[in-house]
């Protein structure tokens, strides 16, 4: 296991738009990773995010309780950067703290893969827990989609919630996009400053 910085170094995190800062804030073990994890994975050039967005994957997966609780979190396909894995792991965690597992209610696993190549890849595949109930969560699923399609309306995000493929095979219900990489990178760079603030 690497071992995170002894002393955090925010030159990063203070890179990020204020919006990000402020919720890294409020979330100390994002904040953490930030400071300590990916200031580490840059400078030791383990994390280079170019390279990651030409070719790289990353598979996040955990089961579920009864409520949709994430459990037993864990990395099934390594981004190749600690850091970015122990990121993913750490979002996962926050599902409970925002309030967010009555999405995942009704699946016993849940795992998000995440692929660049020359488009970017994003699938959510959920394992039902009872495969009767299959039509009512297609139901929930696609009603919940819709109310953040409304929400996310007039957001820059908005792109990212179009073009959604819904499937329903034996026992799995999948979500996938796969979106071209300039627009992302647009996107994501709107939340990236070019120069530290001083």
């Amino acid at each position: 296991m690497v071992t995170p910085l002894a002393t955090p170094d925010p030159r990063l995190l203070r890179r990020l738009d204020p919006q990000l800062q402020e919720f890294a804030a409020d979330n100390r073990e994002i904040e953490e990773i930030f400071t300590r994890e990916i200031v580490r994975d840059v400078d030791a050039k383990v994390l280079d995010i170019s390279r990651l967005f030409e070719k790289g994957s990353l598979q996040v997966g955990f089961e579920t309780d009864a409520m949709g609780s994430p459990v037993r979190s864990r990395i099934e396909v390594s981004s190749g950067a600690p850091s970015i894995d122990h990121l993913a792991l750490e979002i996962v965690r926050l599902v409970e703290k925002y309030r967010l597992a009555w999405v995942f209610r009704g699946f016993s696993h849940v795992a998000l893969l995440i692929r660049t190549g020359e488009d970017v890849e994003l699938k959510l595949t959920c394992t039902l827990r009872d495969k009767l109930a299959k039509e009512d969560i297609m139901k929930r699923i696609q009603g919940t989609l819709m109310i953040v399609r409304i929400a996310a309306a007039q957001s820059d995000a908005a792109f990212l919630l179009q073009d959604i493929d819904i499937t329903a095979e034996e026992g799995k219900v999948t979500l996938s996009r796969t979106l071209s990489k300039e627009p992302l990178a647009v996107f994501l760079m709107r939340y990236w400053q070019s120069e530290a603030p001083e």
